[in-house]
């Protein structure tokens, strides 16, 4: 007989206003901030580029799959001047400076670019920098001749010396610039001088789009799909604003993707910067009803999608449980963790915890699991720290001593990180 733990548990950037008079002089200032990757009261969701399901094993997003993901990003500058200060003002202004930008992507002088080639691309003439290989009826992939894909190159390590054919999911990074002039337009300066004190404002919006494609689909099309991306999100950037602007405080609105159960694409929410999460349970039950979903985390912050290189960036491994091939469903049932947690491990960070640390590993796991999906907010205890609870003067527990611990401990422990849990036994 042996006894298992089970645990279960409830359930930007900143903006600043300067005002100036005509010789330019600062008079005062307003600052307008957010929290960076704050969740809003209303969210604003739009549908992405969709496959068909059958083209996934899995509902999650493939770690492997021939199909390609682009992801285009770019900071993108709104910059103008205000005679007025007042809130009707104010979203007038930024609803106006949105709009003329969305006109800019859908003109000539917007461009596609990656930052580790010489790789551009005029969506809108459907021209770039490689025009013999890349025309309208090109094949999509062909643009891996030209630049190097995003990959989970441990899952290639993982794969490499077994039976099993891996091929990891490409993500290529295309970046958004635009043309400072074009030879065909007639550029004319204009200056004006005006005695009346102005206001500017200045805001960076985070473009941030993806859209999966066949290896095989057209190269026009796509250029097509990343203009009208980009211009819807750029419409819900600024419904986001009019929405959440009040008085002289304007939220800068940050798009978010979401793997969701029976979508194999990312759902791409937009949230203004400045509201805590806490607060906004009462509107995520509201989307779970929109997406006809159950009461587990979907669209927290934390929850958002690791693409590869952010793999990279964290310290630990997320998901650990995705590197291994499932066994044959038929002959096991299996069941599998919803949402994101980190891998810790025996000899991590270079200590030699082999014989008696795992168990203690296993509590970091759990914790960040209840950590990214917003359910504790305190960091992932060490080992040192987790064997201070194990304290007491009912025993003889010493800190940093080499001693196993099992699942009752483990209970006392969350227990005392007032995480929920239980101890299931089973043969």
């Amino acid at each position: 007989m042996a006894a298992l733990a089970t645990i279960s548990g409830f359930h930007g950037s900143n903006m600043a206003l300067k005002r100036q008079s005509a010789a330019g002089d600062r008079l005062g200032g307003l600052r307008i901030s957010g929290v960076h990757h704050a969740i809003p009261d209303i969210q604003y969701l739009y549908n992405l580029h969709k496959l068909p399901p059958s083209e996934f094993s899995s509902s999650d997003v493939p770690l492997e799959s021939e199909t390609l993901l682009f992801r285009v990003r770019g900071g993108v500058t709104l910059a103008g001047g205000l005679q007025k200060t007042d809130e009707g003002t104010i979203k007038s202004a930024f609803a106006t400076a949105i709009k003329d930008l969305i006109k800019k992507v859908d003109s000539q002088s917007f461009i596609l670019s990656n930052h580790d080639s010489t790789f551009i691309v005029w969506p809108k003439n459907h021209t770039s920098s490689h025009p013999t290989e890349m025309q309208d009826d090109a094949e999509c992939k062909e643009i891996l001749k030209f630049v190097t894909a995003e990959f989970n190159e441990h899952l290639e390590t993982i794969f490499k010396n077994r039976d099993e054919k891996v091929v990891p999911l490409k993500v290529i990074n295309l970046h958004v610039m635009f043309e400072l002039g074009r030879h065909s337009e007639i550029q004319s300066l204009i200056m004006l001088h005006d005695k009346k004190s102005l206001m500017h404002y200045n805001m960076i919006l985070p473009i941030d789009v993806v859209l999966f494609a066949h290896p095989e689909e057209p190269w026009g099309t796509l250029q097509d799909q990343f203009v009208e991306l980009i211009m819807s999100q750029l419409s819900e950037m600024e419904n986001c604003i009019q929405k959440h602007t009040k008085g002289k405080t304007v939220p800068i609105p940050q798009p978010f993707h979401f793997e969701l159960p029976e979508k194999a694409t990312l759902t791409t929410v937009v949230y203004p910067a400045g509201v805590s999460e806490e607060n906004l349970e009462p509107q995520r039950q509201e989307m779970h009803t929109k997406f006809g979903l159950d009461d587990k985390p979907y669209f927290r912050r934390t929850m958002a999608f690791n693409f590869p290189n952010d793999d990279k960036a964290n310290m630990y491994r997320k998901n650990i449980h995705k590197y291994i091939p499932f066994p044959d469903p038929e002959s096991v049932k299996i069941y599998i963790v919803h949402g994101y947690y980190d891998y810790h491990h025996i000899l991590e960070d270079g200590v030699n915890d082999t014989g008696w640390g795992a168990p203690f590993h296993c509590i970091k796991c759990i914790i960040s699991w209840f950590k990214i999906q917003g359910y504790y907010s305190k960091p992932v205890p060490s080992v040192s720290e987790i064997q201070e609870l194990l304290v007491n003067p009912e025993n003889d527990f010493i800190v940093d001593s080499l001693e196993w611990i099992g699942s009752f401990e483990i209970l006392g422990i969350l227990t005392c990180l007032e995480i929920s849990a239980g101890i299931m036994l089973f043969q």
